[in-house]
């Protein structure tokens, strides 16, 4: 029997008989990943008093009707857009992972679990009330890999990751479609 891999969508024919049985196949479509889920887990974190807000995630790739396990998944690089209360990180990486992920098995109704991400804001320094409209932003492009030796492939849509301050203290963070909200006056909390 011989066996080839395919990175991207394709269809499939699997054929096997045996020295007493009829040559049988069937038909099937692969599938590639065409997504990945952000999942909100557990608190907001914040310190009080201070505009940092941040969130835990759990990450899938999707579709949820596929198991991608055994797949190997990574965020790469990208440059901050940063405006008011987070200037200083203008410009500056958001530190990706440095090696590929192994992809574990399905979880119904979100996908292949690659695992757990925090999305934080920056801290340039305290500030007090007006505090300055601003804006923390990312798009962070990803790619899989079929083995951890091999090439990887552009993974989709880059993810969004977005931070707010209001001039009110109002917080908020975004990842992909999770998403937490503080304000700078509420109390300290972790993840």
């Amino acid at each position: 029997m011989t066996a080839s891999y395919t990175s991207t969508s394709a269809s499939a024919d699997v054929v096997a008989s045996g020295p007493a049985c009829a040559q049988s196949s069937l038909s099937f479509s692969v599938i590639a990943p065409t997504g990945i889920l952000f999942v909100r887990e557990g608190n907001v974190q914040h310190d009080k008093g201070e505009t940092d807000i941040g969130i835990q995630t759990a990450v899938y790739l999707q579709p949820d009707t596929v198991s991608f396990q055994f797949l190997y998944y990574k965020e790469l690089d990208a440059r901050t857009y940063a405006t008011g209360a987070w200037s200083c990180f203008n410009g500056k990486s958001h530190n990706p992972n440095q090696g590929l992920i192994p992809v574990g098995a399905d979880e119904v109704g979100y996908g292949s679990l690659i695992g757990d991400d925090e999305a934080e804001s920056s801290y340039c320094g305290s500030y007090s009330k007006p505090f300055p409209d601003s804006v923390e932003s990312l798009g962070i492009p990803s790619v899989y890999a079929l083995d951890p030796d091999g090439p990887t492939y552009p993974a989709f849509s880059v993810t969004l990751q977005t931070a707010k301050l209001t001039p009110t203290g109002n917080l908020s963070m975004k990842k992909g479609a999770a998403i937490g909200r503080t304000t700078v006056a509420s109390p300290t909390s972790e993840f």
